[in-house]
This record gives structure tokens, C-alpha cells and sequence, in this order.
């Protein structure tokens, strides 16, 4: 095991991850904006509205700078089989309130490559607390037997 260092360009990729994000669902959404707006959360509303006021140039120079990144993150696989990251900042939402963060995802779905959050521990609370493995673009395989390896060898608390 080894600490890994993304390339620096890796940095503007949770800004890009969430322009695509906005631009894509204000576009999906855009019938139900028109329509039915008033259906719509408050926040949906605001990521349609703000969506909507993206530039394309904006929107495909964040999806430009993803396909780059996964050109240069690449490499990293040559020499580690997955990467081990968090899964979420914290233990897992309780049922009544499941609203999350998807900050320690966001990366890895710009980037097209497969995650898989595992448990690893339960909390105080008895909520369950993971780690993220992440693999190289299109070796789903390779991180599901990685996946099974740790498994084996984690014992929840």
C-alpha cells in the first residue's frame, strides 16, 4: 500500500463534475421546470435555473478536462490495483434523513472509473461507516476481485 498522488489537473475536476452536473440536469429536467414547476424542491429548481446559465463552452471544457484526466490518471493503475479513498465524511445517513455528500464520488464519476463503497465498521451509532475502492477504466472485474480480497480480510466491528 502506498499514498497515490493524482495529477495537479485532477484539482478542477469536482468544479467540472458538478458544471456537468448542473448543466446535464437542467436540461433533463427542463419539461418539468416548464410544466410543473412548482413540483419541483426548491433546490431542483435552483439547479435548473443555475444550470441553465451555464455557457456550453463551459460545459464541454469541464468534460474536455475529464477525458484529459483519465489520459493521466491512467498510469496510477500500472502499479496499484484500486484505490482506497473514503467512501463519505462521515458514518452513513440515518433512514429518516438519508441526504448525503457526494464529494467522495464526484471524481471518480467524472472520471468514468468503477468504485465499489464497502462497510467496514458500524458507528457508535450503529450506522455504517466504508471505505471506497476505486479501479482503473474498464477493469470492473479487477476491482470486484480486489473488492472480494478486502472483504475477506475485514472484519466489521
Amino acid at each position: 500500500m502506498a499514498d497515490v498522488e493524482l495529477p495537479a489537473e485532477c484539482d478542477k475536476l469536482n468544479a467540472a463534475c458538478i458544471t456537468v452536473i448542473r448543466y446535464e440536469a437542467a436540461r433533463v429536467m427542463a419539461h418539468e421546470y416548464r410544466v410543473k414547476r412548482d413540483g419541483l424542491s426548491k433546490a431542483m429548481q435552483g439547479v435548473v435555473e443555475g444550470g441553465n446559465k451555464i455557457p456550453y463552452a463551459d460545459y464541454r471544457a469541464a468534460l474536455d478536462l475529464a477525458a484529459h484526466c483519465r489520459r493521466l490518471i491512467a498510469p496510477v493503475f500500472e502499479s496499484h490495483d484500486a484505490l482506497l479513498t473514503p467512501a463519505a465524511e462521515c458514518e452513513a445517513a440515518p433512514i429518516e434523513n438519508p441526504i448525503g455528500d457526494s464529494v467522495f464520488n464526484r471524481l471518480w464519476t467524472i472520471l468514468h472509473v468503477p468504485c465499489i463503497a464497502m462497510t467496514t465498521a458500524m458507528s457508535d451509532n450503529k450506522l455504517p461507516v466504508g471505505i471506497q475502492l476505486v479501479g482503473m477504466l474498464n477493469d470492473d472485474e479487477k476491482l470486484l476481485r480486489v473488492s472480494r480480497w478486502v472483504e475477506e480480510r475485514v472484519k466489521l466491528t
